[in-house]
């Protein structure tokens, strides 16, 4: 984070700082962290993790910053972890048998997918810098982050259930 801040101040723009502010308001305002208050401490059962600030520069130039938490601590969980990946040649299939077939394509992304899922390991962190007002508190995780073990086979299941529940 400091590394990206100097970037910002010798390149006299504030690309990084708002990609940092930008990954720091989703992960507050979708309320993946329960920040407990000052000196207080982390349940018992709960095993504490690294998180890291990953960046990067997207191809139309944009500046991506993403909060990364250290699943590698933890114990793989009993339930399943994995989720599956389309590849792309099976993207490029679909597109052209929609275009032989005369089909209309719709496509999405799903923006801050993780928060979206709840996470199955009881994990917590000590903020950082890039937490500002909360730095030093701990912070009990209560949705997925990317990094934890489980985080995409969660997804995986939340939007399966939402997109069961509206008929697909």
């Amino acid at each position: 984070m400091k590394e990206a801040l100097v970037f910002d101040k010798e390149n006299n723009d504030t690309g990084w700082a708002d990609a940092i502010k930008k990954e720091m308001d989703s992960i507050v305002g979708f309320n993946v962290l329960k920040f407990l208050p000052t000196g207080a401490r982390a349940p018992p059962t709960s095993r504490r993790i690294p998180v890291w600030l990953m960046f990067e520069m997207k191809m139309d130039g944009r500046k991506k910053a993403r909060l990364i938490a250290g699943g590698h601590v933890t114990p793989t969980p009993v339930d399943e972890t994995h989720a599956s990946v389309v590849k792309g040649e099976s993207v490029k299939i679909v597109f052209l048998l929609a275009v032989i077939n005369g089909l209309d394509l719709l496509m999405g992304d799903v923006k801050n997918a993780f928060p979206n899922a709840k996470t199955a390991e009881k994990v917590h962190i000590v903020c950082g810098p890039e937490f500002s007002e909360h730095e030093g508190q701990v912070a009990v995780t209560l949705w997925a982050l990317c990094g934890l073990k489980s985080s995409a086979a969660n997804f995986h299941h939340s939007l399966a259930d939402t997109l069961q529940e509206i008929g697909f």
